[in-house]
């Protein structure tokens, strides 16, 4: 800051600048080239603001457009996974044979329709049990474990009695199939 700068200054009257200007033209010109450097330099600095603002929205509205675009992304995948968890569902009930699918503890994740209607149970009465809580005490699986007789992949045409919560005792012919991962792993 210049001593000049801290020097109090009150505007003049048009009338009295004019006159001030004719009386000392050469301080006038002076002052004249200072400002106009001056505003040149505010100018140049505004003009410099003004591209960063124009760079820093710019940079926003392509970020906007990035979150859209990965906001419509995952809406469409949410549709397509809605798609297929109600087409899988809809094969599910529509199947005719009874389906237990077992986790990796052989304990009932999902049972359709068919397989409640045929040991007359409801499906939340199976999911969550374990498949052996499911089978009558003298039956071979209950004895044996159902990984004794799984070889290979599958059992076929099995017959295994059901008694689930002493009921009633239903022989059904069992079909069973190992679901891997994707690296052969069971699920």
């Amino acid at each position: 800051a210049t001593a000049l700068e801290d020097v109090v200054v009150e505007e003049l009257a048009w009338e009295e600048f004019q006159e001030n200007i004719q009386e000392h033209p050469s301080v006038a010109r002076r002052m004249i080239r200072t400002l106009a450097r001056r505003m040149d330099e505010m100018l140049a600095k505004a003009d410099g603001l003004n591209d960063a603002m124009s760079d820093r929205t710019r940079e926003l509205e392509y970020k906007s457009q990035e979150a859209q675009v990965a906001q419509r992304a995952s809406e469409l995948a949410s549709e397509k996974l809605r798609v297929a968890q109600s087409r899988v569902d809809n094969i599910l009930r529509s199947i005719g044979d009874g389906l237990l699918v077992l986790d990796s503890e052989a304990r009932v994740e999902l049972a359709n329709q068919a397989i409640a209607d045929l040991l007359d149970v409801t499906q939340a009465d199976l999911v969550g049990k374990g498949f052996r809580e499911l089978l009558a005490a003298d039956d071979i699986l209950s004895l044996t474990g159902l990984a004794s007789v799984i070889t290979g992949a599958s059992i076929k045409a099995m017959n295994v009695t059901f008694d689930v919560f002493g009921q009633s005792r239903k022989t059904l012919e069992l079909t069973a199939s190992l679901v891997l991962d994707d690296k052969g792993s069971l699920e």
